[in-house]
């Protein structure tokens, strides 16, 4: 299938380091993780939402509740903004898996919870989940080398 050529996003832009987007099935609520205003804590996850798909996106704003003192990157936003699952990490540190759920759009999230059964000693990052949010893949350098991982919810 072509494609057109890739062009910037100029509303989410900022003169620091912006990764990692995920976009929910809708395309109108995207997170990402970012350098965007240089804070003390580094990576932090931001959100940007627009009317409908194609439109321009919002400004994008730091996500309340998941500003911590680890960096925050790899966000999956899943179920309209209310899920996500994310990597937290200190500087020079493996990183882990981690998510949260939050009521409503408009409140923050509560503290993001380990993914414990499936987390290790190694780096543990990039989550990605079905649409049920019953299976999930990762990177994980656990064996040495960094691979992709799966595993399923226990129901």
């Amino acid at each position: 299938m072509p494609w057109n050529p890739p062009v910037p996003v100029s509303e989410l832009a900022s003169p620091n380091f912006d990764t990692a987007p995920s976009v929910d099935p809708t395309q109108t609520v995207m997170f990402f993780s970012s350098l965007h205003q240089q804070t003390p804590t580094g990576f932090d996850i931001f959100s940007s939402t627009r009317p409908a798909a194609g439109a321009p996106w919002g400004t994008p704003e730091k996500v309340a509740g998941l500003d911590t003192v680890l960096d925050e990157s790899d966000p999956f936003v899943a179920q309209g903004g209310l899920v996500v699952f994310l990597t937290l990490s200190r500087t020079n540190q493996p990183g882990d898996l981690y998510w949260a759920r939050r009521r409503s759009t408009e409140g923050p999230f509560p503290p993001p919870q380990p993914l414990v059964d499936v987390n290790s000693p190694f780096v543990d990052a990039d989550a990605t989940l079905s649409a049920d949010l019953l299976y999930l893949m990762f990177a994980s350098n656990r064996s040495g080398n960094s691979e992709i991982y799966e595993s399923h919810a226990l129901e």
